[in-house]
C-alpha cells in the first residue's frame, strides 16, 4: 500500500482521513448518486449526478482548502516472465498479428543465435524489442 501524506501537496495544511463513498439509487424513489466524505468525526456530502445503480468505498485524506482527495491504492506489482513464458507470449502476440507466430519468432531467435546470443537471450531481446519487457 502506498502511504498517504499528512500535508496536503498544494498548500501544505494538514489532511484529513476519511473514506469515499458514493452509491446509486436508481430505481427507488430518489434516482441519483449520492456521494459522501465520512470522517470520525463528521460526514461532508456532495451533490447527485443520476446514473446507474453503484456502491463503492475509498481510503484516502482530503485537504478542506483545495477541495482534493487522495485516494489510497496499491502500486500493481508485476511477477518476472520466465524465459519459457516470453517465448510464450511472444508466439501468442506473432500469432494474432500474422498467423504463424511459432515460425516467425523461432526464425528471428536463430537469427539471434546466429549472431552469437544464446536462446535465453536472443528471447529477452525479442521481448523487449517487441514491448514484453520494459
Amino acid at each position: 500500500m502506498v502511504d498517504l501524506p499528512v500535508r496536503c501537496p498544494i498548500c501544505g495544511r494538514e489532511m484529513e482521513k476519511g473514506k469515499l463513498e458514493a452509491f446509486t439509487a436508481s430505481g427507488s424513489i430518489i434516482q441519483g448518486v449520492s456521494v459522501n466524505w465520512i470522517t470520525p468525526k463528521k460526514r461532508w456530502s456532495s451533490e447527485n449526478l443520476g446514473i446507474g445503480y453503484f456502491a463503492v468505498h475509498f481510503e484516502g485524506v482530503r485537504c478542506q482548502f483545495c477541495n482534493i482527495i487522495i485516494f489510497r491504492y496499491r502500486k500493481r506489482r508485476k511477477a518476472p516472465l520466465t524465459v519459457e513464458a516470453m517465448y510464450e507470449r511472444l508466439v501468442e502476440m506473432y500469432n494474432r498479428s500474422y498467423g504463424r507466430g511459432k515460425h516467425l519468432v523461432d526464425r528471428k531467435i536463430e537469427r539471434y543465435i546466429r549472431e552469437g546470443l544464446t536462446r535465453e537471450e536472443a528471447i529477452k531481446k525479442l521481448a523487449k524489442e517487441d514491448g514484453l519487457l520494459d
